[in-house]
C-alpha cells in the first residue's frame, strides 16, 4: 500500500512538473510551483537564549490538484504536494535529497439515498521530539512517514439516518523504528429524529458503536487488543434561542488497559447564544456541563464556560477578545486545576499601502492547582504567548504572485527562567500554471 501511494505521488508530481493547466477527458488539472526563502532566529521555537536555533533555509515545491467526474454521480479528487528544504545554518536539518510530500485521493459516489466515500493518504514530514536531543542540546526532528486508507457509507431518509466507517493508519519513523505504529477502527452511528418542531429536531434517540485497536508494528508485545465503545442515548433540544441542549446516555467503554467495560450513566448540558448588539458588534457565550459515573461508581463532573466579543472597526479592521474558564467546585465540578484563558486578536487589511496585512494575537493561560497533596506547586503554571505579523502579497505578473512576510513570536512560562523569541522573515514566489 505504501509503495502504491508513493508511486501515485510521483506520477502526480510529474504531471505538475510539465507546467500545464489542462483538461484530459473528464479530468481537470490545476498546478502551481512555489519557492520560499526563510530566515528565523529560532527555527524550532524552542526555549533557548544562546542562538543555536538560528537558521536560513529555502523551500521549493510543486502542487497538483485534479478533479474528475468519471462516471455518473461519482467524483474523484486528488490533492498532492511535494517540496524540498535546503538548510544553510542548521546542518542537522538538511536533507536535500529527501523530499517531503502529501497525497490525498478521495472518491464520493451518490447512489440514491446512499453516499459512499473512499480515500487514501500519504504524508512525508517530521515531528519535533521532546525527549531526544543532538550533541549541541537541540531537540531532534524525527522524520516520519504516515499512510493509510478509509471508507464510509451513509444513508438518510426523512427522520432516520445511519452511517458506517472503516479506517486504517500507519506511521513509520526513520531513526526509531521501534516507535512505528499502526491503528485500525470501524463502527457505525444511527439516529432517529423522533420529535420535530418547525423543521428542527427536538428529540433524537441515537446509538454509536466503535471498535478500535492500536499497536507498535515491530513490537507486538506492546500492542493493545481490540476494544469496543458503545453509547446509547437521547439528545433533546430544550430551547432553540438561546440554544439549550440536554443529553442522557448509557456509555460502555472497553478500550484501553484501564477500561472497566461497565455501562455508565452520563448527563450532558450545553448552552450557547450569539447576539448582534450593533451592525458591527457581536457577543457570544457558551457553557458545557458533563457528569458521568467512574470506575468506582462515583460521579465525575466537568464544567466549562466562556464568551467572546467581536467588533468590526471598519471594512478593513476588526478585533476580538475572548475568555474561557474551567473552574473548580462550580456546579459540582471536581477538577483539581482551575484554568482560565484570556485572548485578544486584532487584524488590519491594507495597512498604509494596498494589500499589506497586519495582525496581532495575545493569549494568557493561567492554571492553578486547587487540590491537596504533594505536587501542587508543580501544577501551577502561567503561560503568555504573543504573535505579530506583517504580510504583503501581490501579483507581479499574470500568473506569478510574490509574498513578503515577517512574524514575531514570543512565549514564556512561569516555571521556566528562559523564554522563546523568534523573528521570522519570508520571501516567496508562486506561479500558477
Amino acid at each position: 500500500m505504501k509503495k502504491l501511494l508513493l508511486s501515485c505521488l510521483l506520477i502526480s508530481m510529474a504531471a505538475g512538473a510539465r507546467a500545464q493547466f489542462m483538461r484530459v477527458g473528464p479530468v481537470d488539472f490545476f498546478a502551481s510551483a512555489y519557492a520560499r526563502a526563510i530566515y528565523s532566529t529560532n527555527a524550532d521555537r524552542d526555549f533557548s537564549q544562546d542562538g543555536r536555533e538560528e537558521d536560513f533555509w529555502v523551500v521549493t515545491g510543486l502542487r497538483l490538484n485534479a478533479v474528475a467526474n468519471v462516471i455518473r454521480n461519482t467524483t474523484i479528487s486528488l490533492d498532492s504536494d511535494i517540496w524540498y528544504e535546503k538548510h544553510f545554518i542548521r546542518d542537522d536539518l538538511d536533507r536535500t535529497g529527501d523530499p517531503f510530500g502529501n497525497l490525498k485521493l478521495t472518491t464520493q459516489t451518490a447512489l440514491g439515498p446512499y453516499n459512499v466515500g473512499l480515500g487514501a493518504n500519504y504524508r512525508r514530514t517530521w515531528r519535533l521530539d521532546n525527549d531526544r536531543f543532538d550533541p549541541e542540546g537541540r531537540r531532534v526532528r524525527t522524520r516520519q512517514t504516515s499512510y493509510g486508507y478509509d471508507g464510509s457509507i451513509s444513508w438518510s431518509r426523512n427522520a432516520l439516518s445511519w452511517d458506517a466507517f472503516y479506517n486504517k493508519q500507519f506511521t513509520e519513523y526513520d531513526e526509531f523504528e521501534r516507535d512505528d505504529t499502526e491503528s485500525e477502527s470501524f463502527g457505525f452511528n444511527t439516529r432517529w429524529d423522533l420529535i420535530q418542531w418547525g423543521g428542527v429536531p427536538r428529540a433524537a434517540p441515537y446509538y454509536r458503536y466503535r471498535r478500535s485497536r492500536s499497536g507498535f508494528k515491530n513490537e507486538p508485545s506492546r500492542d493493545r487488543d481490540w476494544g469496543d465503545f458503545h453509547e446509547a442515548g437521547v439528545s433533546v433540544l430544550v430551547w432553540q434561542r438561546p440554544r439549550l441542549q440536554y443529553g442522557l446516555a448509557l456509555v460502555k467503554d472497553e478500550r484501553g488497559r484501564d477500561a472497566s467495560g461497565d455501562w455508565r450513566l452520563t448527563h450532558t448540558v450545553s448552552a450557547d447564544q450569539t447576539w448582534d448588539i450593533t451592525p458591527t458588534v457581536s457577543a457570544s457565550v457558551f457553557a458545557n456541563w458533563r457528569s458521568s459515573e467512574n470506575r468506582v461508581d462515583e460521579d465525575t463532573t466537568s464544567f466549562r464556560f466562556g464568551g467572546s466579543l467581536d467588533h468590526a472597526i471598519s471594512r478593513v479592521m476588526r478585533h476580538r477578545a475572548y475568555v474561557n474558564v474551567e473552574p473548580v467546585e462550580t456546579l459540582g465540578s471536581d477538577n483539581l486545576t482551575e484554568r482560565v484563558t484570556y485572548g485578544y486578536r486584532i487584524e488590519r487589511d491594507h495597512l498604509f499601502i494596498q494589500d499589506l496585512r497586519a495582525s496581532a494575537d495575545l493569549a494568557y493561560d493561567e492554571s492553578k492547582f486547587k487540590g491537596d497533596g504533594v505536587g501542587a506547586p508543580a501544577a501551577d503554571e502561567d503561560r503568555f504567548t504573543a504573535r505579530a505579523s506583517l504580510s504583503h502579497s501581490r501579483m507581479i505578473a499574470k500568473d506569478l504572485a510574490r509574498t513578503l512576510a515577517y512574524e514575531f513570536y514570543y512565549s514564556e512560562i512561569s516555571r521556566r527562567d528562559d523564554d522563546v523569541v523568534d523573528h521570522r522573515f519570508t520571501v516567496g514566489l508562486e506561479y500558477t500554471f
